[in-house]
This record gives C-alpha cells, sequence and structure tokens, in this order.
C-alpha cells in the first residue's frame, strides 16, 4: 500500500517491537517482501518511571550510550527519546547516535528549558 501511495520511505517513529522493524527492513531489502525503504527506530530511550514495564529504563549516560552502541550493532537506524530522560542521557545518546551518522528524536517533554521539567535529575 505504501508503494502504491507513491511512498518509498518510512521511519518508524519510536518501538517497542524493533526486532519486527529491522527484520522488515531486511526481507524488504533482500527482495523476499515487496515495500518502501525502512528505517527502524531502536525500542525508546526512556528514563526512570514504572509507567512501561516493557522498555528498558536507562540508569545514567553510559547506559544510554551503550544502549545506542548496542541497537545500532543491531541495525537500527534511529532513536527516539521518550519520557524521564535525563539531559546527560539524552547527550549521551545523541552523541553515540551521530558518532554512527544516525538520528535521534524525541519528546522533550521531560528534557525542558531551565530545570522545569524532570530532566534535571
Amino acid at each position: 500500500m505504501y508503494l502504491a501511495n507513491g511512498v518509498t520511505t518510512i521511519r518508524t517513529a519510536g518501538s517497542v517491537e524493533p526486532y519486527a522493524d529491522i527484520h522488515l527492513r531486511n526481507l524488504i531489502d533482500t527482495g523476499a517482501l515487496i515495500g518502501p525503504h525502512v528505517e527502524p527506530t531502536a525500542p525508546y530511550l526512556q528514563g526512570v518511571s514504572s509507567i512501561f514495564m516493557q522498555m528498558h529504563v536507562l540508569s545514567g549516560p553510559e547506559d544510554a550510550r551503550n544502549f545506542v552502541n548496542q541497537w545500532a550493532d543491531a541495525g537500527a537506524t534511529n532513536f527516539k527519546a521518550y519520557m524521564h530522560i535525563t539531559r546527560a542521557e539524552l547527550g549521551s545518546a545523541i552523541q553515540a547516535a551521530h558518532a554512527r551518522l544516525l538520528k535521534v528524536t524525541g519528546h522533550l517533554c521531560s528534557v525542558t528549558s531551565r530545570g522545569s521539567g524532570t530532566g534535571d535529575r
């Protein structure tokens, strides 16, 4: 349907099933399936929160860097910061992603200006 409507590239905008997105991209790239080029997103970069039990909770900047590198090695091409991520964690994730020429997007509600959010912990 995507290709029939002129869509040639898609980017997932966050994922709780990243392996499915990565495998779909690989199947399309090898010609086993027909579809647009897929830019798969790693699991969300999530800070301390008990809201989403299916998400990895970052434990600090080094964990954020390792998380980005692990998922980049697995085939993710972009990352999405979600909620409760600290400025240090986000900065570390951005550095790691940009070192690999990968993109980072996010919900910036947790890393707000001048300490008005939970991102300053």
